[in-house]
Order: C-alpha cells, then structure tokens, then sequence
C-alpha cells in the first residue's frame, strides 16, 4: 500500500470543490509560492486569472516595480510548473493579505 502526501488530497479536494472554471486559477495560486519564493508570497499574491491574464496585487510601487522587470521571467516559471498558456500579467498596490486567493 502506498501513501500519498495530505497535500496532493488537499489539492484534488480544492480543485473538486471548485469545479472546473476555476481550475487555472487554483492551479497558478498553488503554484506562486513555489516559484516566487517566501519573500515575494508575503508581499504580492495572485488576485485573478481571466483570460489567460494573472492579475496581481503587490503591496506597494517598488514590489511592482521589480514583478515589472521579472515579469516574463515570471510567466515563463509559471506556465513550465502548470502547463497553463499565460499572455500577460497585470500588477497593481493592494495589501496582498486583502482579498488574495494566495500568499503563502
């Protein structure tokens, strides 16, 4: 009998509740720790995924700034960990704890 990890459970179960209009964007949340990193998580999260564009709130002009300058890099990291076709990404200020889907 093998086990698999609570997580890999976890995120079947959020991707089922969800159903499958959300499942991009449950994906790419799940992702963005993973490929951002702790640091980044904390101070910018994902808001929302429509129509291949990630909409991201960062806390503040100088995170921005940076996401600006990371931002294909970004994309590129993203779509190689979840297959998901991304055309764009869209920064704007907003507490990343307010309203996130995902921070970390």
């Amino acid at each position: 009998m093998s086990f698999a990890p609570a997580s890999n459970s976890i995120s079947g179960l959020i991707l089922e509740i969800a159903g499958e209009d959300y499942r991009e964007l449950i994906l790419l949340a799940q992702a963005w720790k993973s490929v951002v990193g702790k640091i980044v998580a904390r101070n910018a999260g994902i808001k929302s995924f429509r129509h291949g564009v990630i909409h991201v709130g960062v806390k503040n002009s100088v995170w921005m700034q940076e996401f600006f300058f990371k931002k294909h890099e970004l994309m590129n990291k993203l779509h190689n960990t979840t297959g998901i076709e991304i055309k764009d990404m869209l920064f704007f200020v907003r507490d990343p704890a307010s309203g996130v889907l995902y921070n970390g």
